[in-house]
């Protein structure tokens, strides 16, 4: 589980850290720090995005309307946490 280690990600890191050294279950976690913020993350990932190398799915899933919306509203929209965690993953992956 990938985890923005700022803020509250870092307070989450301890607890589920604990709980999983506690009674031997959880999850994995990955320490995230990110080294921009989070429009440039967007900029940097961008050509994956309008290439197609990032494909979304051709399907309508529950969740697509909400995060389109939330991506092409992005850094103006009221919501960001979606696009942030897109740019936190394709990011993490990019360096594996």
């Amino acid at each position: 589980m990938l985890i923005e280690d700022k803020v509250s990600g870092t307070q989450l890191i301890q607890i589920l850290s604990a709980q999983k050294d506690c009674n031997g279950y959880g999850f994995d976690i990955e320490p995230i720090k990110p080294d921009a913020d989070k429009t440039s993350r967007l900029m940097g990932i961008s050509a994956y995005i309008e290439n197609g190398t990032l494909q979304f799915p051709q399907e309508e899933q529950p969740w697509w309307d909400e995060f389109k919306k939330e991506l092409l509203s992005f850094p103006g929209g009221r919501y960001k946490d979606q696009v942030d965690a897109l740019t936190l993953c394709i990011n993490y992956a990019m360096q594996q």
